[in-house]
């Protein structure tokens, strides 16, 4: 059976070495950046105090205990401590050192902390924090699908904490966004009223979308879904609302999947391949000719791509079957962030 590939499909299988796969994606496979720009993106540069904080626990054992908590053993402290939201959580680990040993002891939570980092940062700083439980974001974490079409998804709607690829947050009904003034609007109530009933996050300034549009408005947005399961929107201004996928992109941001079986984190691999069909003319300039070159796998899935793409086997063999590095474009070099 043939894959679907942007460049010329091979006509026999290509046989995979289990020694080779990293290699093969070394040479073959790169990282969208200009995806992970397109979304909600802070500095890793900054705020690295936090991240360091938010990992270690203090050296001395603690003094104080944590008054009634204490009769209750460690297992049923971690179960309440799953129920809470991720803001919660944060506070009560600042109580003193027995709070912050606890919550380091979590099971669910020194993977969140290392390989979510930036993306705990982002929950924070658009106040989004408060609005998602502890189990939630563990849960999505090792979540590697899309969770509309099923593909790999490197996005997370914030607003309902929810797994996207890039074509399904432009598209997908569930992962529209509208104004949270056009939505008290509708609902013909105010927007404090309005955010004690469903979660809202504030926008933070950048650029977004892969066509880099600037936002300067520091604005509140709401998830449409959660709108319609008020009351089905009759406005006009939010059904205009509902047909700007932007307001997608400014609740979003990205978040690797984490393999709690290897406990190894996935970025997502986009075809080094399909991307030199691209630059070869071997592919029809439209958007359905160029869905493969922006199609983002997991390591196994981009593997089982590589396969039957010939450009993609091509790259491997011009790395002398991983002696050396290959040729590859500025685009690839850069991620596509160009």
């Amino acid at each position: 059976m043939l894959h679907e590939s942007a460049s010329t499909p091979s006509n026999t299988e290509f046989v995979l070495e289990e020694e080779n796969k990293d290699a093969i994606i070394h040479a073959a496979a790169y990282h969208r950046r200009d995806y992970d720009r397109s979304v909600i993106y802070l500095d890793p540069s900054d705020d690295g105090s936090v991240g360091e904080s938010l990992l270690h626990t203090f050296p001395q054992p603690p003094t104080a205990h944590l008054g009634t908590l204490r009769q209750l053993p460690l297992e049923i402290l971690h179960e309440i401590c799953l129920y809470l939201d991720f803001e919660s959580l944060f506070r009560f680990r600042q109580i003193n050192r027995r709070s912050r040993q606890i919550i380091g002891a979590l099971r669910h939570y020194q993977p969140l902390v290392e390989h979510g980092q930036d993306f705990l940062r982002v929950l924070m700083k658009t106040r989004a924090a408060g609005e998602t439980l502890m189990s939630e974001l563990f849960a999505t974490l090792c979540s590697e699908k899309c969770a509309v079409c099923g593909s790999f998804g490197s996005f997370v709607f914030l607003l309902s904490c929810t797994r996207s690829c890039a074509d399904c947050l432009q598209q997908a009904p569930q992962l529209q966004a509208v104004t949270l003034s056009a939505a008290a609007n509708t609902l013909r109530t105010t927007p404090k009223s309005l955010r004690k009933i469903i979660p809202s996050l504030c926008i933070i300034p950048g650029i977004y979308t892969t066509g880099k549009v600037p936002w300067k408005n520091r604005i509140h947005i709401v998830a449409a879904a959660h709108l319609q399961q008020l009351q089905p929107p009759k406005d006009r201004e939010i059904r205009a609302n509902l047909g700007k996928p932007i307001y997608s992109f400014l609740g979003t941001t990205t978040l690797p999947y984490f393999d709690d079986l290897t406990k190894t984190p996935q970025h997502g691999l986009s075809c080094g391949g399909c991307q030199v069909a691209v630059e070869l003319g071997l592919v029809t300039p439209t958007r359905d000719g160029w869905q493969f070159r922006d199609r983002v796998y997991s390591c196994d899935g981009f593997l089982r791509h590589f396969q039957w793409c010939a450009q993609a086997q091509d790259l491997w063999k011009s790395s002398l079957e991983g002696d050396s590095n290959p040729t590859k474009s500025e685009w690839i070099r850069r991620g596509g962030w160009i």
